[in-house]
């Protein structure tokens, strides 16, 4: 009998003997989603220096923002998070586009402009596909499965108005661009799935009074944000013509009140902000109590009007007096 050559008893070699490939570690897929990213983008191989994921506030997720990294939206259904890349590995993919190569030395400091953004975006896109499928099998897959890139992060402000106040996990990349001693930051925050608490079904309406309240809470109710109230006299409003300046006299960005309208019924506190482009409002706790004016004319001194000197507390129905001037 002739013994088969290696060829032939690798060809024969069983598919059940083929070992199976270890799990892939979160940290691992990250690392080689960013580095295939790289290579098949630009041709360029880097090295991944390190991994670090973790899970964080709202707050820390917002510290990782820096005015000189370039930052870019992540959006699914809504903002789910942002990336962004330090401005040398910004300056190194423009070097690879345009010279073929990474320089040896660190790129001089220079100001982010539209052309970066628009060289280096490609990149990115292909970062969260790749991501996408190295993480398929572990602990974050789905973690950017439906996550694409969207507009550009000028600021700060624009950040915090965006991203929702919840739990991020994030990922900090360090990478080594294999000449001279260069080195790069790559930050990848987007948000956890809510948790969601289980809910026991609707009982079914016993009488009159369950039907009153369920076609209760289905009805539709009119709230207005209000950021300041005054008065006026008729004579005041008269004068009013074109260009005429009102002063809001203690309004605050941070005091929003959200009233049902009508009803005078206070439903919340909010903080003025904006989201893609528009006037927005964001949830806050309740402010501190702010003095409103008294309505003391200046020209008189007889002291506290009677309305101040004389007020009622509505929780105790106590009265209060207060003593007038000497």
């Amino acid at each position: 009998m002739t013994q088969l050559s290696v060829k032939e008893r690798m060809i024969k070699r069983p598919v059940h003997a083929v070992p199976k490939p270890a799990g892939v570690s979160p940290e691992r897929a990250i690392r080689l989603g960013v580095s295939r990213a790289f290579e098949e983008e630009l041709g360029w191989r880097i090295g991944v220096i390190g991994v670090g994921l973790t899970i964080t506030p709202f707050e820390e997720t917002l510290a990782q923002f820096a005015p000189d990294f370039l930052t870019y939206e992540l959006r699914s259904e809504g903002i789910a998070g942002f990336v962004a890349i330090d401005a040398d590995t910004r300056s190194a993919i423009i070097e690879v586009l345009t010279c073929h190569s990474a320089m040896a030395r660190r790129a001089l400091p220079r100001d982010l402009t539209a052309v970066d953004a628009a060289l280096v975006r490609p990149t990115l896109e292909r970062l969260l596909g790749n991501l996408a499928e190295h993480a398929l099998g572990t602990e974050i897959e789905g973690w950017v499965g439906d996550v694409s890139l969207g507009s550009q992060i000028l600021h700060e402000g624009q950040l915090e108005a965006r991203l929702a106040v919840q739990d991020y996990r994030v990922a900090q990349v360090s990478l080594d661009f294999g000449v001279g001693e260069r080195q790069g930051q790559l930050v990848l925050a987007i948000a956890l799935p809510p948790k969601v608490d289980a809910k026991e079904p609707d009982a079914a309406p016993s009488g009159i009074g369950d039907l009153l309240a369920k076609r209760l809470r289905q009805e539709p109710v009119m709230i207005e944000a209000v950021l300041h109230r005054f008065t006026m006299t008729n004579a005041d409003i008269s004068a009013w013509v074109e260009g005429y300046e009102i002063a809001l006299d203690g309004a605050d960005l941070g005091r929003v009140a959200i009233m049902a309208k009508g009803a005078e019924r206070l439903l919340g506190n909010a903080r003025l902000g904006q989201i893609h482009g528009m006037k927005a409002i964001r949830l806050e706790p309740a402010a501190a109590p702010v003095l409103g004016p008294l309505g003391i004319d200046p020209r008189k001194s007889e002291g506290p009007p009677q309305g101040v000197a004389r007020t009622q507390s509505e929780e105790q129905g106590d009265v209060i007096s207060l003593p007038q001037d000497p």
